[in-house]
């Protein structure tokens, strides 16, 4: 079994008809934000941070947030996000070597004009179909570097642990039934090897793959038009009301507290 490589940043639209927060959101890839419309408030250790419509947001990846989008009475909350790959962040540093990348804040809300239109630019080439990779990849290398003008900088990624190698292949197909013996076949060790380096890694197998199975719910009902049922079969789950159950349990909130099937998509 080939383990697939992320090679490409990504671009999505987060949309909701409904205020809604949600509890422990954990910031899986480096991300930059953009409100749209409404308002983002980032909540950790008793403090919180407002984002607020054509603001920029930072995000560390690994950083965990209490989250509340708030449509602020319009009827709907909407944010450009861009997920940038370790594939990015590598080429980013081997192309500027110089740059000597300081501890950044887990979360930055930022308000350049040149900032916020080279973001604009970078997004929408990533929704770009009709544009090649190597565009793509160029224009989110602009927007790293206009982001170390500001002295904002991602960490360079390191050579990956077990738990983002097991995440790399089991994100690309979630409805599966994925068993630890056969991911430790795709990496070609013994079950009993992986589970001692993932336990090293504080990574317990079942917990660690129902948290991305309802991280991926998440991203998937704010980002896409797809209706409940199928977001929960794709994410691996067979019933629907299961499927609620462990989101409410997780995020502590129902999905459909989040938007409705019918909402269309903001733009």
């Amino acid at each position: 079994m080939m383990i697939p490589a992320i090679s490409f940043s990504n671009a999505r639209q987060l949309a909701a008809d409904k205020d809604h927060k949600m509890r422990h959101v954990h910031i899986r890839y480096p991300m930059i934000g953009l409100i749209k419309s409404g308002r983002k408030t980032f909540l950790r250790n008793q403090s919180s941070h407002d984002v607020v419509e054509n603001e920029l947001f930072i995000l560390q990846k690994d950083s965990h947030w209490d989250i509340f989008n708030n449509t602020l009475g319009k009827g709907y909350y909407c944010s450009h996000i861009i997920n940038l790959s370790p594939d990015t962040l590598q080429l980013f540093y081997r192309y500027y070597p110089q740059m000597k990348p300081v501890k950044t804040q887990d979360c930055i809300s930022c308000h350049s004009k040149t900032l916020f239109e080279c973001f604009q630019r970078t997004w929408l080439s990533l929704q770009d179909p009709d544009l090649s990779d190597q565009v793509k990849q160029h224009r989110t290398l602009e927007l790293l570097l206009q982001l170390s003008e500001l002295n904002i900088y991602f960490p360079s990624p390191q050579q990956l642990s077990w738990t983002e190698k097991m995440q790399y292949l089991v994100e690309n197909d979630l409805a599966k039934s994925w068993r630890l013996s056969e991911i430790a076949a795709a990496f070609h060790v013994s079950e009993s090897t992986l589970k001692r380096r993932l336990l090293r890694e504080d990574t317990h197998f079942r917990q660690w793959l129902q948290d991305l199975r309802l991280d991926t719910a998440l991203s998937l009902i704010l980002s896409t038009s797809k209706n409940l049922a199928d977001i929960a079969q794709l994410c691996g789950y067979h019933s629907q009301s299961r499927f609620s159950a462990a989101f409410k349990k997780r995020f502590d909130l129902l999905p459909s507290m989040i938007k409705t099937d019918k909402m269309t998509e903001y733009s």
